[in-house]
């Protein structure tokens, strides 16, 4: 068994015991709620990424436009 009957065999078996591990009648909740709580962590951390970014974008461009109205400010001047 070689190639894609191989692979996909160590993914079913893969699936499987991922499923048995969440839904296990013993822990699973508790594991489901760290999945969740964990979930939740990346989707805030993503968000405040993501603000972080286009903080530091609005910045670089207000700073960009100061010194292009800078230059043509001093332009005008010299000539």
């Amino acid at each position: 068994m070689k190639g894609k009957g191989q692979t996909a065999l160590i993914a079913a078996v893969g699936l499987g015991s991922g499923l048995m591990y969440v839904f296990d009648p013993v822990l699973g909740k508790t594991r489901r709620a760290l999945i969740r709580h964990r979930a939740n962590r990346v989707k805030r951390m993503s968000r405040r990424l993501a603000k972080s970014i286009d903080r530091t974008a609005r910045d670089l461009a207000n700073r960009a436009q100061g010194i292009v109205r800078e230059v043509h400010a001093l332009a005008a001047r010299i000539s």
